[in-house]
Order: C-alpha cells, then sequence, then structure tokens
C-alpha cells in the first residue's frame, strides 16, 4: 500500500479517526473513542495504532487532516 490520507476529528468528548486509500477512495481503518479529557493522549494513541495497521506506509507518505473543537 502506498500514500494515504487520515482525517481526524477532535470534539469536546470523542475523537474519530478514518484512514483511506486515495486512488480506490476505499476506508482502510476507521475508530472512534471517547477521550474522556485526555484529547492529546488519544490523538497519540490513534496515530501510533494507524501506523502500527500500516508499517510499509513512510511518514512521507501521509497526509493527516484534523478537525474538530480539539484540533489545536
Amino acid at each position: 500500500m502506498g500514500r494515504l490520507q487520515v482525517g481526524i476529528d477532535v470534539g469536546s468528548t470523542t475523537v474519530k479517526a478514518v484512514v483511506v486509500d486515495p486512488e480506490s477512495h476505499e476506508i482502510v481503518w476507521k475508530d472512534y473513542q471517547r477521550h474522556e479529557t485526555r484529547q492529546p493522549e488519544m490523538v497519540l494513541d490513534f496515530l501510533v495504532r494507524i501506523g502500527a495497521a500500516f508499517p510499509e506506509v513512510s511518514r512521507e507518505e501521509l497526509s493527516i487532516y484534523m478537525t474538530g473543537s480539539g484540533r489545536r
């Protein structure tokens, strides 16, 4: 697998993420978790798990987009 697009929504109570293959537009990974006021820790956990799910994809091949009230 080559290039991937990652979308992360950091809301007031949850973090949601989706990984999409930009060529096929197929969702290849997704998750939704309550962060219990630990937004940064949950985002880091998501990124680590995404990296583990796609070890053959380099950082340079990822495009990451963030949205939501806790995106900063």
